[in-house]
């Protein structure tokens, strides 16, 4: 799709409907309706003819149209009733695209001037536009030349089967002729066959007539006479069947060399096909190789416009970064000589601690002196306290000594230990034994004393009823049994 610098449809108000069937409005003034404009549609050869001028007219630049132009345009836009205002319109449209052309100057050059070359197009832009519609040009020429070549090579080729077809009817026909006078020849043969028999077989009948003598003399010689005349007869029908034989012969003979002709005629066609085919063949590799060019280069002028609508978003991108970085500065500026204000400050109290600490090391000097005294005092102490261990050295020795001895004594106490320990398992599980016996006991003990006591207190019962008295019901109480 071709690139549009403005929109001349709506601009000049000739239409606002961009779709290819879209009506378009007569823009002359109807007197009728107090100048208002006319609500006719133009007919539709005039709306293609106006659509196809307002797109050529919006692929360039406003500063570009010319008024005659544009009265081609109004003739276009006008109905049947206002033909005759195609002036007054023209003077209305060419006003309205002297200013679009100014006021598209005045953006360009606001533009170039800023950097902000993103909306509008740059001459870079225009030369990729211009090359892209001159390759499609290019494009558009050679593929109605190759069209052309194409279609004049199909129709040699149509030419040429024609011709093949044609001959080879001819060779088809020729070779029926052949057949036809080979039959023929072979017919004439067998006759001249025939008569060759039939003259031997008078041969044979005139001899006997001959030996015969003369006994019939008469009909003898008229025998004689009508085999001599059928002898001529045969002898004339021979030699014309020669003739013929011959005659067929230089007609089969120049029937073949028409053959041979044709076949190299056909042969001559079948070449010609075939190169006829190679020059279509390279003709479509030729059409196919420019249509690949004008793919790549369609893909290169894309590539060409994203590249330069990257560049376009990275320029801006780094004036931004650049704003962004100078305000950073002026920033970190204000911070230096804030800090700068703080390190004045600040070598102010490093000296005034620096004569604390100079002051703090002399008195720290002082304690490392008497620090160093004490060291040495405490060095003496050590080597005599060496020296006292080595005199206990022997001791040590003495009371490895007694160590072992009291570790053999603890061993032997321990296996002791081990074996009374396991005497106190074994007195430990006889005394459990022991334990459950008496438990046993315990019980049976107390079951025995329950009978016991039953049978005591069953004794003492039965002694008690039989002291007691008997009482009747008169005393309150009831018979008692024994």
């Amino acid at each position: 799709m071709a690139q549009t610098y403005w929109d001349p449809a709506n601009l000049l108000q000739i239409t606002d409907d961009d779709s290819p069937g879209g009506h378009i409005q007569c823009v002359g003034s109807a007197r009728s309706a107090y100048g208002a404009r006319c609500r006719w549609t133009v007919e539709e050869f005039k709306r293609a003819t106006a659509r196809a001028k307002l797109t050529q007219l919006a692929a360039r630049r406003p500063g570009t149209v010319t008024a005659e132009e544009l009265r081609g345009l109004a003739q276009c836009c006008l109905c049947q009733r206002h033909v005759q205002q195609g002036g007054d319109a023209a003077g209305r449209w060419t006003r309205v695209v002297r200013r679009a052309a100014e006021q598209q100057d005045r953006l360009v050059a606001a533009a170039r001037s800023e950097g902000a070359q993103q909306r509008l197009p740059t001459p870079e832009a225009e030369d990729v536009v211009s090359v892209k519609l001159g390759l499609e040009r290019e494009l558009a020429a050679a593929r109605a030349r190759s069209a052309e070549r194409v279609g004049a090579l199909e129709a040699d080729l149509q030419i040429a089967r024609d011709k093949l077809l044609s001959a080879e009817k001819g060779y088809v026909q020729l070779r029926a002729l052949l057949g036809m006078t080979q039959t023929e020849n072979g017919d004439l043969s067998l006759r001249a066959a025939e008569a060759e028999r039939q003259r031997d077989a008078l041969k044979e009948q005139l001899e006997k007539a001959v030996d015969e003598g003369n006994r019939d003399a008469e009909s003898t010689q008229q025998s004689i006479t009508r085999l001599e005349t059928r002898v001529r007869d045969l002898e004339s029908e021979r030699a014309s069947l020669r003739e013929q034989l011959a005659a067929a012969d230089g007609n089969a003979a120049a029937r073949q060399e028409e053959v041979d002709r044709l076949s190299k005629a056909v042969g001559g066609l079948e070449h010609d096909k075939a190169s006829l085919q190679r020059e279509l063949k390279a003709a479509s590799d030729e059409l196919e190789g420019r249509q690949t060019e004008a793919d790549r280069l369609s893909k290169a002028v894309a590539d060409l416009q994203h590249d330069k609508s990257s560049l376009q978003e990275q320029l801006k991108a780094a004036l931004i970064r650049s704003d962004d970085r100078q305000s950073a500065v002026d920033r970190l500026s204000g911070e230096v000589d804030s800090l700068r204000a703080e390190n004045g400050a600040l070598r102010i109290d490093r000296d005034a601690k620096l004569g604390a600490q100079q002051a703090a090391l002399d008195s720290l000097s002082n304690e490392t002196d008497s620090l160093r005294l004490e060291n040495g005092k405490l060095r003496a102490d050590r080597d005599d306290a060496l020296d006292s261990l080595k005199s206990t050295g022997l001791e040590r020795d003495a009371a490895r000594d007694e160590a072992s001895r009291l570790a053999a004594g603890l061993e032997q106490s321990r296996i002791e230990l081990e074996a009374g320990r396991s005497r106190n398992a074994e007195l430990r599980e006889r005394a459990a034994a022991l334990s459950r016996r008496v438990s046993t006991l315990e019980a049976s003990v107390a079951t025995c004393s329950l009978h016991g006591l039953g049978v005591w207190f069953g004794r003492q019962s039965r002694k008690l009823g039989r002291r007691s008295p008997a009482r009747t019901v008169e005393d309150g109480g009831g018979a008692v049994p024994a």
